[in-house]
């Protein structure tokens, strides 16, 4: 991927494999997901509020039955950490 990242990843193109968390891919296009993005404004609440960690977050959403993307109560600490990095300050 390297240099092409940027370009594959256009969103009026959207090339790569999976879309971003809060979005979905509906032909070639990134459309935002409604109920992913209410997962990442809460991600970002959690971090911003109390400044607890992304291990934390990821027990505070397995402990409130929220489903990943996977329909899994599962969530690791990684994928939190890349929701938050992507959407901190943007919702």
């Amino acid at each position: 991927l390297g240099s092409n990242k940027g370009r594959l990843a256009n969103p009026e193109n959207y090339r790569l494999l999976y879309a971003p968390y809060g979005f979905t891919k509906k032909d070639g296009r990134l459309v935002p997901n409604k109920s992913e993005l209410k997962i990442c404004r809460l991600v970002v609440q959690l971090r911003g509020d109390s400044k607890i960690s992304f291990q934390e977050i990821a027990r505070e959403l397995e402990r409130r039955r929220i489903k990943s993307r996977t329909n899994s109560i599962s969530w690791t600490h990684a994928t939190v950490g890349r929701i938050f990095k992507r959407w901190n300050g943007k919702i």
